[in-house]
């Protein structure tokens, strides 16, 4: 019993108390603010290198945006700085929290889309909660319209073309068009030669 979440929050609302004075506090938030400068500065590498740890980083960054807000907010409740945390959580955290979590849904699902097309599945691709954990089975996540539109066997392996899958990836990250960078050999392209 004590093991399940809803035993546990119970446990938690009969024997905490309602008043508590800690001697770390300070040690507590600029823990938690080193945190989050270690996740934007993870993130920003990530970005900077193109890695696809960029989308792990960016979840992890958000998610410590958010814990801050609510203790920010929680905590400050009946004192004078609550206004401020309310500011501070509606004009900065919250918003910067929300754009990292929907450009790391962006970037699945970008990933989701060159994996299709590299399958050869048309179509655009279907919501998270409907695509498995691993590329096995992907067509069957597919809605009924887009069923057999694959040009490969279920069990047959893609021979991947990668100048196509870096074509494929730059247009749907990037969204942009051709431009010679100057650095890349000519039948190869890198993120320097697309422009939005």
């Amino acid at each position: 019993m004590l093991y399940r979440p809803g035993g546990w929050i119970a446990i938690l609302i009969l024997t905490l108390p309602g008043r508590y004075t800690s001697t770390d506090w300070q040690t507590v938030w600029v823990g938690m603010d080193l945190a989050e400068l270690a996740g934007f500065a993870a993130t920003g590498w990530a970005a900077w290198h193109q890695r696809q740890i960029f989308t792990f980083f960016m979840i992890i960054t958000g998610t410590l945006l958010v814990c801050d807000a609510w203790f920010d907010v929680a905590l400050s409740c009946g004192s004078s700085g609550f206004t401020t945390s309310i500011v501070s959580a509606l004009l900065v955290e919250l918003p910067i929290a929300f754009l990292l979590f929907a450009t790391a849904l962006r970037l699945i699902r970008a990933t989701i889309q060159i994996l299709m097309e590299l399958s050869g599945i048309a179509g655009q691709a279907p919501p998270l909660w409907r695509v498995p954990l691993f590329a096995d089975g992907l067509e069957e996540a597919l809605p009924a319209r887009w069923a057999g539109r694959s040009r490969m066997g279920r069990r047959a392996t893609p021979q991947l073309d990668w100048s196509r899958a870096e074509a494929v990836s730059t247009s749907i990250t990037w969204g942009g068009r051709r431009q010679s960078c100057g650095r890349c050999a000519p039948e190869r392209t890198c993120h320097h030669c697309w422009v939005r």
